[in-house]
């Protein structure tokens, strides 16, 4: 249950009084101080923050039948001291200020001008023995802002943006407000320049001074989760198979495998481990939650061309040798319909799979409990899964196909290319005829027969040609210092079927 503790203290700032018929305005600065809750019943600042970083780093959808928050029902002055208090809130909790101070002037709600009488407020009197009452001040502050109220809603809505404020010693609000007399009515008014200034405490862990946040930390996080992203636009372009080893890549270039924490006691569960992995620090080095987790969050930040679809799995993990134990890596479903194992840590350099032996990899034999895997080197590795996982996952799901997996060969689009159509009438192609054209696709005319010793030798952009079904002859160097690693035969008749280029193991015949 939460207590309130309330303190309010006046000082007169000016009065000033004239005839009987004069107009009296006394300018009072209020200050409120509210402490909301028990120092044994207030959440972990830490355990907040770390939950605001991990939120940082999720790319999951708020659910459209999900309750709308608490400030969204507000309305009138309240909605837009929410709105005013959530995003210098969310301000501070993301490093773009550092003042926990927020001022919010009468005009910014809607106040300027007005002015309410005793019985417009509800109260007896506006002054009593020359002084505001205690039933209009809190009447004339109830019109701008309950504060009590406001921090319910604060918390409610924003409890890991908030992992800053110490709660106990709570917020301070200070306003103004004056008095207005036209010789018969007092009345109260926020003034022409009245305000609000909000002063939320900083916990102890965050804080430069006492309304003043350290951002370091915070920053840290920031810049890495921008890491993250700029990696995934990095390799937007990229074929799926392409895009997940460049993933794994990146991710042993940017950590490497802290040996020591793999031998504490504990499993997972530091929502940190993907800012050591981003944030740049060679000395933030992890272990193997960190390293599945960060190709996890960079395969849910993608766009494939194809179904991939990967998910994390702990268990453990055990050598030939013995080693071993409790570990975390990835199943990765591709668009060939199975599944395969990314090992991320045991691709790092210096590990046993080093440097892709465990990426998008298959079973030597498999069982009800995991799989084991035979590495180049001849040893075996076998991964074992965790009495959760058979819980979470399907048999189906964990299983793994039995060979590594072998990305398609995809076929580009001759259409897009810069095409070079020789002339009717040739028979022979001579040596070098085209050797060095710059051309992606060369269409052969209908009744070549022969191609001589490098026809096509050393050309930079060559990817893709036509061979007409009369072809008999094709020199073994006829495509001999080309760029490309294939060049794409389209081949008309069977010329595809009678090996007329099979010693050439660069032309790749289309299906």
């Amino acid at each position: 249950m939460k207590k309130f503790l309330m303190s309010l203290c006046a000082l007169l700032l000016a009065l000033s009084l004239c005839g009987a018929c004069a107009e009296d305005a006394v300018v009072l600065t209020m200050i409120e101080t509210v402490t909301v809750g028990q120092p044994d019943a207030v959440e972990n600042n830490d355990e907040l923050f770390d939950a605001y970083v991990e939120g940082l780093f999720s790319v999951s959808k708020r659910p459209s039948k999900a309750p709308r928050a608490v400030g969204d029902r507000l309305t009138g002055t309240y909605a837009l001291c929410y709105g005013f208090l959530k995003s210098s809130i969310q301000e501070v909790a993301s490093g773009a200020q550092t003042s926990t101070s927020f001022t919010i002037t009468a005009a910014d709600l809607g106040l300027e001008g007005q002015a309410w009488t005793a019985e417009e407020l509800g109260v007896k009197s506006i002054r009593e023995n020359g002084e505001v009452t205690q039933d209009a001040k809190e009447k004339m502050l109830a019109k701008a802002c309950d504060l009590r109220y406001m921090l319910d809603v604060l918390l409610a809505d924003l409890p890991y943006d908030l992992y800053w404020y110490q709660k106990v010693i709570g917020t301070n609000l200070n306003y103004t407000i004056s008095v207005l007399n036209d010789g018969t009515n007092d009345k109260l008014s926020f003034g022409s320049d009245g305000y609000l200034v909000f002063k939320f405490t900083v916990a102890e862990q965050y804080a430069a001074s006492t309304y003043e946040t350290d951002p370091t930390r915070i920053t840290a996080a920031n810049e890495a989760v921008a890491r993250a992203h700029t990696i995934v636009s990095a390799h937007a372009g990229e074929k799926d198979y392409d895009k997940l080893h460049s993933y794994r890549q990146e991710i042993c270039d940017l950590t490497s495998y802290n040996t020591p924490a793999s031998q504490t006691s504990g499993m997972y569960g530091d929502p940190w481990q993907m800012v050591y992995v981003f944030d740049g620090d060679p000395e933030t080095t992890v272990v193997c939650e960190e390293y599945s987790k960060a190709f996890q969050y960079l395969c849910d930040l993608s766009t494939f061309r194809n179904k991939v679809t990967s998910y994390i799995v702990t268990g453990y993990m055990s050598t030939a040798g013995g080693s071993g134990g409790k570990h975390m890596w990835n199943m990765v479903a591709m668009p060939d319909g199975s599944n395969y194992l990314v090992d991320v840590t045991n691709c790092d350099s210096g590990t046993v799979g080093a440097p892709d032996q465990l990426f998008l990899a298959g079973y030597t034999t498999q069982s009800s409990y995991g799989y084991t895997l035979t590495l180049l080197s001849g040893s075996t590795i076998t991964y074992e899964f965790g009495s959760d996982m058979k819980k979470m996952y399907t048999a189906e799901e964990l299983a793994i196909a039995a060979a590594n997996y072998v990305p398609p060969i995809e076929v580009p689009d001759p259409a897009d290319m810069t095409t070079l159509t020789l002339p009717a009438g040739l028979v022979t192609l001579e040596s070098a005829a085209l050797e060095g054209v710059a051309a992606q696709r060369i269409v052969l005319p209908a009744g070549l027969r022969t191609i001589e010793s490098r026809a096509f030798a050393a050309c930079p952009n060559l990817v893709y040609i036509n061979l007409p079904a009369e072809i008999e002859t094709i020199a073994a160097d006829a495509f001999a210092d080309c760029a490309a690693e294939r060049i794409f035969v389209e081949c008309a008749g069977d010329t595809a079927e009678n090996g007329i280029f099979a010693t050439e193991t660069k032309l790749y015949a289309i299906p």
